[in-house]
């Protein structure tokens, strides 16, 4: 097992969302407090800065799908460590160990690989039909709740509103990092779908921690054309002991579906984590 290799602590001066998202994670990540989600780093930032230290494990294929499991909040520091499991010659796999203040906070498998010939029958998600985001008013105040939402713009298709007391646990909007033209990249996605809040929170009418304890993204081989990701979370099940099972997907503006994802996540009593 080797420590990914990024030339040490990141910079104060380099920490805002578009630098971790899009630049090489470094080996030690000083954990700024606008990456953070519900009580330390934000989940499916952390997960995308994983996936971008890995895939250079096998950097013959492509991203395909990681799956990450949260062992503790993520708070102060955060290193990546990763090994190789199999590089073939259409598939590749590896696995990461997230480290915190507090020791192992995270572990994750990746599986890397290209496109084959010929090409099976296509079966695609349909984006939902909703207004682009030119034509959506920009959401305000969300960085209150969730603080990694201050750098990233945020249009809402229809109510986001955590604790809302809504008929349906679910959640859609556009978002993208703020100011930023260029398009997203596979890692990227990961973030986005998982920068929604918990869409079982829509339902909720008190305040109630939902974490995240396993979140597993797949992507597609679309290529991403804009900054902009349409981003639509739902609630497929949620029993009476609090575990929560939710599907998230995310599109470009073409309608191009660029990934799904899904997440277990437990509703609990505040700090009986």
């Amino acid at each position: 097992m080797t420590a990914v290799e990024a030339g040490g602590t990141q910079p104060p001066e380099s920490q805002d969302l578009a630098s971790m998202l899009f630049s090489e994670p470094p080996a030690v990540l000083d954990v700024p407090p606008f990456a953070w989600g519900f009580g330390g780093l934000h989940g499916g930032l952390a997960l995308s800065l994983v996936a971008s230290a890995v895939r250079r494990c096998v950097p013959d294929h492509p991203l395909r799908s990681i799956t990450g499991q949260f062992h503790r909040p993520i708070r102060e520091t955060f290193a990546i460590e990763s090994r190789v499991i199999r590089s073939g010659r259409s598939v590749g796999a590896a696995q990461a160990t997230g480290y915190g203040s507090a020791g192992i906070c995270l572990t994750a498998t990746a599986i890397f690989g290209s496109d084959q010939e010929p090409a099976a029958p296509v079966c695609t998600l349909d984006a939902p039909d909703v207004p682009g985001p030119d034509l959506l008013p920009t959401l305000h105040g969300m960085d209150d709740k969730v603080p990694v939402l201050s750098q990233v713009e945020v249009r809402p298709v229809g109510s986001i509103e955590p604790y809302a007391g809504s008929e349906d646990p679910i959640m859609t909007a556009w978002m993208r990092v703020k100011d930023r033209d260029a398009p997203v990249d596979p890692c990227s996605v990961i973030f986005f779908l998982d920068a929604l809040p918990p869409s079982y929170t829509a339902v909720l009418t008190q305040p109630r921690p939902v974490p995240t304890l396993e979140f597993s993204a797949h992507l597609t081989s679309s290529v991403p054309t804009s900054p902009w990701v349409l981003v639509r979370s739902r609630t497929v099940r949620a029993g009476e002991g609090g575990w929560v099972t939710e599907s998230i997907d995310a599109w470009d503006p073409e309608g191009a579906h660029l990934g799904s994802a899904h997440q277990l996540r437990l509703a609990a009593a505040a700090g009986s984590r």
